[in-house]
């Protein structure tokens, strides 16, 4: 749609090359950021990565991996992978990631520490209604929204149809949110040792706090 669009405009081949260079100056923030995630997992769990590779030859290994996995998308049936990729891999799985993460920084590893690390970090404290709506609002909110996404993804199914869905092609379309999802509770099972957040904070800052506090 947006080549159609952009090829109507006066000058179309500059503002062409404009947005395009725009698409990918919004891409790169992410490219960073799931990356260095990736990298930094792994890490965590194989701490031997870092004995056998350094960071520049290892951050090589993982853009190789992803630009040879990507070259799915430039086959002959790449446009329908993308499509599947686009209406699926930012999908229920994200909603699912959030709840997860509303589920731990409120309530496992407490709003209580992450006051303490916000006022080290800025001077400033968290608002009182901030403790309350991240308890409880933005949980209810959200739980509520990725119960709709499920009865959404599996009321529709007519759309699909028409647009010449197989049923093998849209659960296998399904799996790109589903088995993330179950990955999750994987990762939560391979827990990574670390330090009790107030050892770190005596480390760091040479201040000392309890539990209590």
């Amino acid at each position: 749609m947006f080549p159609a669009l952009l090829g109507l405009l006066p000058w179309s081949n500059f503002f062409s090359v404009i947005f395009f260079f725009m698409c990918v100056c919004l891409g790169v923030d992410s490219v960073f950021g799931f990356v260095d995630f990736f990298m930094q997992y792994f890490e965590d769990c194989f701490p031997q990565i870092r004995k056998r590779f350094s960071k520049e030859v290892y951050c090589i290994f993982v853009c190789l991996f992803c630009y040879i996995w990507s070259l799915m998308f430039c086959i002959e049936g790449g446009l329908y992978v993308f499509n599947l990729f686009d209406g699926y891999s930012c999908n229920i799985q994200l909603l699912f990631c959030l709840m997860c993460e509303l589920a731990f920084i409120p309530y496992l590893f407490g709003l209580d520490k992450l006051n303490i690390l916000m006022r080290l970090r800025t001077g400033e404290v968290m608002p009182k209604f901030v403790f309350f709506f991240m308890k409880y609002i933005i949980p209810i909110f959200i739980f509520i929204i990725y119960v709709i996404a499920w009865i959404v993804e599996f009321q529709y199914q007519s759309s699909r149809d028409d647009a010449g869905w197989t049923p093998g092609i849209l659960w296998a379309a399904r799996l790109l949110w589903i088995c993330p999802m179950l990955i999750i509770p994987v990762g939560a099972w391979k827990q990574i040792p670390t330090k009790e957040i107030y050892t770190l904070i005596k480390e760091q800052y040479g201040i000392e706090f309890d539990s209590s506090e």
